[in-house]
């Protein structure tokens, strides 16, 4: 059990960390931060907990970013180490990722290193974003590629921070993750109480809050938020499947169901 995070607003890094602060009870064995800073992602992460974490490095995350995600760990798999803290940068760099949840893909380590990813650490959650990084190479779109990720590979919840300023967020199985939307932002977590926490802070009386809703993905861009119910037929690919979906919107699925 772990919890994430993922803000688009003004302030991003610091308003995702005071999510996470919220949802302690998710894990303090580790935290860290991604946002973009002069074009790039820069990643913030400490094998520490995240109220220390917080401290220590509010000055640093205290920039001009409009968008960030962050976790705060609980491991299941991988030592309390910096190489198993999210979140996870594509060798790439065109993304990182942070994730809550089992995946039980350690059986593609071995694969994804062939193909000359640089895998650090022990966790399932580096391999996801491995795999993420493939899928992407593969389709060149995001949020197809989170589609077929969540539901061939995830068990949980992930957010992504892309190097364009782009958001994505899906969910697979019963994980919590909850969004808000106030005041032109948008807000992300793994709790209800989280949320409305900083909602509080940021003296917004308006807290509806949505559930995002198993095998759905949303993406974030330039502060809109558009819903994707995943689902396709099964497909052959190099990467090992169980199941195949994507994510689109209804309009293009017949189009997309006719490709395949």
């Amino acid at each position: 059990m772990c919890g994430i995070s993922a803000v688009y607003g003004e302030n991003a890094p610091l308003k995702s960390m005071n999510i996470i602060l919220n949802q302690l009870e998710r894990g303090r064995l580790g935290s860290g931060v991604a946002y973009i800073c002069n074009g790039k992602i820069e990643i913030l992460k400490e094998p520490i907990d995240p109220v220390v974490f917080y401290f220590k490095n509010r000055s640093k995350l205290n920039v001009n970013s409009h968008v960030a995600i962050a976790h705060n760990r609980l491991p299941s798999a991988g030592q309390v180490a910096y190489r198993n803290t999210h979140p996870f940068l594509a060798c790439s760099e065109d993304f990182a990722l942070a994730h809550n949840g089992h995946c039980f893909v350690t059986h593609l380590r071995k694969y994804i290193e062939e193909l000359g990813h640089n895998v650090q650490g022990e966790t399932d959650s580096e391999i996801l974003t491995h795999i993420l990084e493939e899928l992407y190479y593969e389709h060149r779109d995001m949020l197809r590629a989170v589609g077929e990720l969540t539901v061939n590979y995830l068990l949980g919840a992930i957010v992504v921070l892309t190097k364009e300023g782009y958001l994505y967020a899906s969910k697979s199985g019963h994980y919590p993750l909850h969004y808000a939307i106030a005041d032109g932002e948008i807000y992300i977590g793994s709790t209800q109480k989280a949320l409305k926490a900083l909602l509080k802070r940021l003296n917004i009386k308006e807290d509806i809050l949505i559930d995002v809703r198993n095998n759905e993905a949303i993406e974030i861009k330039d502060g809109y938020i558009d819903h994707y119910i995943i689902e396709l037929p099964k497909r052959k690919n190099k990467i090992p499947y169980t199941n195949y979906h994507n994510a689109r919107n209804w309009e293009v699925w017949e189009d997309w169901f006719y490709y395949y």
